[in-house]
């Protein structure tokens, strides 16, 4: 096995070398909780939003309170995910119950939203876009994930990562 190395490069974005290709990565993390009113049964996205109250309407919300919007990720891990190339994950935990999805990165994005995050399985970008073509969406969160984001008092954590 070969000893591989990382390093930022000029850019900002980590690089590891030592292996047959280079991979540049980065990741963020985003903090928020729960709130009654959270069902997450939206069939083609998923969200959290630092705002502070959710409206029935609302089915693909996972989280709320969060604290960072697209606005404020990295702005090496923005980079990462305006490239076509980039492969996202996204690992959301609360209660000790994880759930990841795999999506893609497009230079169709803006990341300009000051306060939501959101995953679509469709190709369709906007301001609140992080990643398209997700392999999961609201949906498909586990049901005790789903129980435990409905107490306000639930802390969730969602781990953006990307890289090429």
């Amino acid at each position: 096995k070969k000893n591989t190395k990382s390093f930022k490069n000029n850019t900002g974005l980590t690089r590891s070398v030592g292996s047959k290709h280079k991979e540049y990565r980065e990741e963020d993390v985003i903090h928020f909780h729960g709130h009654s009113l959270i069902k997450a049964t939206h069939a083609t996205t998923f969200e959290v939003t630092t705002e502070n109250y959710l409206t029935e309407r609302g089915t693909c919300i996972i989280g709320i309170g969060a604290d960072k919007g697209c606005m404020d990720l990295k702005k090496t891990l923005k980079k990462l995910l305006c490239d076509d190339r980039t492969t996202v994950e996204i690992k959301t935990i609360v209660n000790g119950t994880s759930f990841v999805a795999r999506a893609q990165g497009s230079a169709n994005l803006d990341l300009d939203h000051p306060s939501d995050i959101v995953i679509r399985t469709s190709s369709f970008t906007s301001s609140r876009t992080i990643a398209i073509q997700s392999d999961k969406a609201a949906s498909d969160i586990p049901q005790a994930m789903r129980n435990s984001l409905t107490n306000p008092e639930a802390q969730g954590l969602m781990i953006i990562s990307a890289w090429i």
